[in-house]
């Protein structure tokens, strides 16, 4: 029996998992969705059958730099094979275990989102495997509006088996990041925006709010001078106490202090696996929260909102007295076509909480009361939205057509889905 579980420690014994290798055949109607490597953080890789593609195959273009292969290949699969060669993703999330196509599906962005882009951006094609019609090839110029849905459509729209995906040219592995720290959201907002460099990312102290701020501001680009080209292993080290009594605000308070006293304002040489994948070294990291899993809530906010939310975010963690050992923000740049896009230009915030009902009310609460500012939630991550709370803030009209245009309602649908009647 295959034991089936999202990253955020939602588990699921499943009975009904249907492996296969390019073709689904007899595909019974209702709730089946494309499962991967289990790294969404919510509910939207869960649901009553899931579908693994067993076979997996890397083709890499040395002179076009571009990628095809299998959707169940890892990102770090993929690196393994291409930077060796001076060839890496334009975009990257921060863990390199997401499968392939669970980076299409959940759109996913990275540190350097301002200047890149998202993922989707670089997909040239994928091929979809339909109940019905088998398989559909997709891009941006052929079944265009099934590509649009796909991407960023948490496997809603059918199975990716293959795609075709642009490289960007490296002459190197090593980048030099600069660290330093900030005490005040006005400092920080201005740092984002007068940094030229290309990966940005700020940590901030959640249980400090009352008087400075406590801020980590980090940025990055690829050293110039340096030739090296190296796939770096990732050590791993595995965690087998989780003492979940420490999850207090006390024990939390000495945790950031720590990190944020000892962590020094730097400017350091690293390898670039080191900066996008730092918390890929603790292998069960998502158990730090018990077995009853966590919540990680993302939303972004326009620019011209986002003093005024993320204050207001502070301002209500305070009062609510939640705890969260990290809040997360990151700058993001142009937005796409994707019909269910997350980023907007603008900013944007994830906390981890631990999971109970007082976190998930707070999350609908909060949203509730941004959705008036163009805020929304990153769908690959949520687990707790309701469904009203989610129409008002996106647009699904497009979404939806294609659902029914193709008839996937009747096929594809996850925990999620149902959840907020997508």
């Amino acid at each position: 029996m295959l034991k089936i579980r999202s990253w955020g420690v939602i588990n699921k014994i499943s009975q009904k998992t249907t492996i296969f290798n390019d073709q689904i055949n007899n595909l019974k109607e209702k709730n089946n969705i494309p499962y991967g490597n289990g790294r969404s953080y919510g509910d939207n890789c869960l649901s009553d059958n899931h579908l693994i593609k067993k076979n997996k195959f890397l083709k890499l273009n040395h002179f076009d730099g571009i990628l095809e292969c299998s959707s169940n290949i890892t990102l770090y699969e993929a690196l393994s094979k291409i930077v060796p060669k001076g060839w890496i993703f334009y975009v990257c999330p921060g863990t390199s275990y997401a499968t392939i196509g669970g980076m299409i599906a959940a759109d996913v962005h990275g540190k350097n989102h301002e200047k890149h882009g998202s993922f989707t951006d670089y997909v040239q094609e994928f091929t979809l495997i339909h109940p019905k019609k088998k398989n559909i090839i997709c891009s941006k110029n052929k079944n265009a509006d099934l590509f649009y849905a796909t991407c960023g459509g948490l496997g809603l729209t059918g199975f990716i088996t293959s795609c075709k995906i642009k490289l960007r040219k490296i002459k190197t592995t090593n980048i030099r990041t600069n660290s330093i720290k900030l005490f005040n959201l006005k400092n920080l907002l201005d740092q984002f925006d007068q940094d030229k460099n290309e990966f940005k990312v700020a940590w901030i102290d959640g249980l400090n709010f009352s008087n400075n701020y406590k801020i980590i501001y980090e940025s990055a680009n690829f050293c110039e001078k340096s030739n090296e080209l190296i796939h770096k292993k990732i050590k791993q080290f595995q965690i087998k106490f989780f003492p979940t009594f420490l999850l207090n605000a006390f024990f939390i308070k000495i945790f950031n202090w720590l990190y944020f006293n000892l962590k020094k304002e730097s400017n350091n040489i690293c390898h670039i696996y080191d900066f996008l994948f730092n918390l890929d070294k603790i292998k069960n990291w998502n158990k730090f929260y018990g077995n009853d899993g966590f919540l990680q809530y993302q939303f972004v906010v326009p620019n011209k909102n986002s003093y005024l939310v993320i204050n207001k975010l502070f301002k209500y963690i305070e009062n609510q007295k939640l705890r969260s050992y990290l809040i997360v923000i990151k700058k993001f740049g142009r937005n796409n076509m994707n019909y269910l896009s997350f980023p907007v230009q603008g900013l944007t915030v994830s906390l981890d909480l631990k999971m109970n009902l007082k976190n998930k009310q707070f999350i609908n609460d909060f949203q509730k009361s941004i959705n008036k500012y163009g805020a929304h939630v990153y769908l690959a991550k949520d687990s707790s939205l309701n469904k009203k709370i989610f129409k008002d803030s996106y647009n699904l009209q497009k979404f939806n057509k294609v659902r029914k245009k193709y008839n996937l309602n009747n096929y594809f649908n996850s925990h999620q889905s149902l959840r907020l009647d997508l």
